[in-house]
């Protein structure tokens, strides 16, 4: 039945509006401060040191998320779908060496601010029991497949890159080599920038050269 002037539409009721706005905002919110935590405290996080970083009480926490097995979850997928936001794509009149130095460096930025949970769940720690389908590197895989298909493009490639490149992206893309470079080899972040951009960029044309359907 349609409405009359002076009614409205439930989806239209301004303060429903507003409450659902300022839900998503604390979900935000406490989803950044989850990573936080977890990126210091690492597998041990707790509900309560979250609650207290987030200024919230462990009621709100189990109001929005349920349990501390799905806000681990959700602050994961948020940071993945974060993460996804910040890797740039290419810009017109940018050179291919351009955009691939710009999105390697804030790739590696975002890899050295990962933090011990992500560690943790990597690695299977110990005390991980009820999380390990928390960890999803299929949706990293995702991301790294979409950073290669633009590079792929931008350096001229056609039809499809080889399955072997895109196992070479994700190793020079990924957190570990990040902190081999950083850490082990005592790179600072430009260096490892440039050899990682200088790396990908041969791989990617080297590709290319060897696929005789990227160059038709």
């Amino acid at each position: 039945m349609a409405t009359t002037p002076n009614e409205q539409a439930p989806h239209d009721d301004p303060q429903a509006t507003l409450a659902e706005e300022q839900k998503n905002a604390a979900r935000r919110h406490i989803l950044r401060i989850a990573r936080s935590v977890g990126a210091s405290r690492g597998i041990k996080l707790r509900m309560e040191d979250v609650a207290e970083a987030a200024g919230v009480s462990r009621r709100t926490l189990f109001r929005y998320f349920g349990t501390r097995t799905e806000l681990i979850r959700q602050s994961f997928a948020d940071g993945i779908a974060e993460y996804a936001r910040r890797i740039p794509a290419p810009e017109a009149g940018e050179s291919p060496r351009e955009w691939l130095h710009r999105a390697v460096r804030a790739s590696h930025n975002l890899n050295s601010h990962i933090g011990r949970l992500w560690w943790d769940l990597a690695a299977g720690a110990d005390d991980a029991e009820g999380l390990q389908g928390v960890f999803n590197p299929q949706a990293r895989g995702e991301i790294i497949r979409t950073f290669l298909m633009n590079s792929w493009r931008i350096y001229g490639g056609h039809g499809e890159p080889p399955e072997w490149l895109f196992a070479a992206y994700c190793i020079h893309m990924s957190a570990f080599s990040t902190q081999i470079l950083t850490g082990d080899c005592e790179y600072d972040m430009e260096q490892a920038t440039e050899i990682t951009t200088t790396v990908l960029e041969c791989l990617v044309i080297k590709a290319i050269n060897e696929t005789p359907a990227s160059r038709d």
